[in-house]
């Protein structure tokens, strides 16, 4: 089965104002409040400074480490960048993460915006960032060639790149290269790739083997994405990069290290995916029966996901009850060591803290300044206790709010990319049944919907003629050919 993609004959304003019609409809904001704009100015004209409760704390000098980001092509909002050496059988690895707290007042306007909106969101014509762009995209952006408050963390790793020493601090720090994805993943192909571009390869692949080992969820399920290319707006489905996980895995060591230094020290905020059900385990075995897909008894749940060949039609549609198996992901917070519920990230086997995009998601910068008062000894501030608590639904809403952004453009894309294309035929793969109607994937275009009245087993392979597309609507309508 080939993954498909298609480039739009329309124009870009026509579909933009689609996307725009959306946002509309879910209240997304298109601009910050003149106040608000005028305040994150002030704090970008005045430079960095230390947060309440950490006036006598300063900033280790780090500009002469050879940090690199590893981003999509042209991003602005650096969120990360990252260095590392090989020291003895092992490595040093340095992974500098913006300082927005440098910049925001607890309790101010800009502070106040940032937990109306609680996450940074994309749209294929434009992004709604987290923090006015003077911040998010200049002044608090870790971008190339400038120097830049952040929160440096320092991993000692051995030569299985387990972690022997961990720490963090507050840094100024200077980015010297940021490369996007594919440049990357050519240089690291061909050779070409610098020492700390090689060595984050190297860390990232072992620790993804590792991450294996623990019993971690890697699920490989294709996205839809719409993404902006010069021949226009493209839907696909998303197959990344090498190196975006080895990347990945960098943010991952970091948040498990994050969440250890929060459970010890007894107050954080924790990313938490509780373990499947026994009974949704056991239907899922039924379904790999019901597909023809070997599950031995001996094989647990993550070595299937593992195990499992999207491009095989079988296989997807179990890929798909697989991820719909993981469900209930939410932060908890906790203060004073009262931590009540499972702590644990099923999918990454073990607890987890998101502290790696301050920029575009509000509770990280929180939870820096966590781990920041612990390890310079003093008490956590009273701006982050009063916060901590709400945290979790204010994040929590705002990704919900994110994913029903992007339903709803991928909805209104599909119809878009279908819309002249009435009474074709095209094949699609089964993936689940759901009582009246039938969840299926296109080969070609990128395009998953739902078919009423279709009597299909998942996994099989079916012929089905458009009926209707309406991107206004954002519906389509299939029926068995």
């Amino acid at each position: 089965m080939q993954l498909g993609r298609l480039t739009l004959h329309q124009s870009d304003r026509a579909l933009e104002a689609g996307f725009k019609a959306i946002r509309a409809e879910l209240r997304v904001p298109t601009r910050f409040p003149n106040d608000v704009a005028d305040a994150a100015a002030s704090a970008a004209s005045e430079g960095p400074r230390m947060p309440p409760g950490a006036e006598r704390s300063t900033r280790r000098d780090a500009r002469d480490l050879p940090l690199i980001s590893i981003d999509p092509a042209g991003s602005l909002d650096i969120d990360q960048a990252v260095a590392a050496r090989r020291v003895g059988g092992g490595y040093r690895l340095w992974y500098a993460i913006a300082d927005p707290a440098a910049f925001v007042t607890p309790g101010g306007i800009i502070d106040a915006e940032t937990h109306a909106r609680g996450v940074t969101l994309y749209s294929p014509d434009r992004r709604t960032p987290l923090h006015p762009e003077v911040l998010s995209e200049k002044i608090a952006s870790l971008f190339p060639g400038t120097d830049r408050p952040a929160v440096l963390w320092t991993f000692d790793l051995d030569a299985d790149v387990g972690v022997r020493g961990v720490h963090v601090e507050r840094a100024t720090v200077r980015n010297r290269r940021a490369v996007g994805y594919r440049e990357a993943q050519n240089l690291l192909d061909s050779g070409g790739a610098d020492d700390a571009l090689s060595a984050v390869a190297t860390i990232g692949r072992v620790r993804a083997a590792r991450q294996a080992d623990r019993g971690a969820v890697d699920l490989r399920l294709p996205d839809q994405e719409i993404r902006h290319t010069p021949a226009g707006y493209v839907l696909h489905y998303d197959a990344p990069l090498a190196i975006e996980e080895w990347n990945a895995q960098i943010s991952l060591l970091t948040g498990a290290a994050a969440a250890a230094m929060m459970l010890e020290i007894g107050t954080g905020v924790l990313r938490t995916l509780p373990r499947p059900e026994p009974a949704t385990i056991d239907a899922l075995r039924e379904d790999a029966r019901a597909l023809g897909v070997t599950w031995s008894a001996e094989t647990d749940y993550p070595e299937l996901v593992r195990r499992l060949d999207v491009t095989k039609p079988t296989e997807l549609a179990l890929m798909y009850r697989c991820a719909r198996a993981l469900r209930g992901a939410g932060y908890m917070a906790f203060q004073e060591g009262a931590v009540h519920g499972d702590i644990d990230h099923y999918a990454l086997a073990g607890p987890y803290a998101h502290v790696t995009a301050p920029l575009r998601r509000l509770s990280d910068r929180y939870a820096n300044e966590i781990l920041i008062a612990s390890a310079e000894g003093r008490p956590v501030p009273e701006w982050v206790l009063a916060a901590l608590d709400g945290l979790p639904d204010t994040v929590s809403g705002a990704r919900r709010r994110a994913a029903a952004l992007h339903r709803a453009q991928v909805d209104y894309m599909e119809a878009a990319v279908l819309e002249g294309r009435v009474g074709e035929i095209f094949s699609a793969t089964v993936l689940e049944n759901r009582g009246d109607s039938t969840v299926v994937q296109l080969d070609h275009p990128a395009v998953v919907t739902t078919v009423d009245t279709l009597a299909a087993t998942p996994g099989s392979r079916v012929g089905l003629r458009l009926d209707l597309a309406d991107p206004g609507a954002r519906r389509l309508r299939f029926s068995l050919a």
